[in-house]
């Protein structure tokens, strides 16, 4: 099992929509292709989903009926 944690925390408000290293291809890659049983992502889809590897895990995850505590129809403060 693999867990990524993908939750960033800064006072910024330009960091907060901010991907940084997360949206990182090769990163992106090491973490999704290493689980050999239950992956388990934990951060906000509406951040995550604006990386296009991400919206695309995202999608699939989705479609598969595996995802947990969407927050794709929250509203942003």
């Amino acid at each position: 099992m693999i867990i990524i944690s993908t939750v960033r925390v800064s006072e910024s408000e330009d960091a907060k929509s901010s991907l940084g290293y997360v949206a990182n291809p090769q990163r992106f890659n090491v973490a999704v292709t290493r689980a050999r049983d239950p992956l388990i992502v934990v951060g906000q889809t509406t951040v995550l989903r604006k990386d296009t590897n991400w919206n695309a895990l995202y999608q699939e995850c989705k479609m598969n009926n595996c995802v947990v505590g969407d927050d794709e129809n929250v509203t942003e403060k």
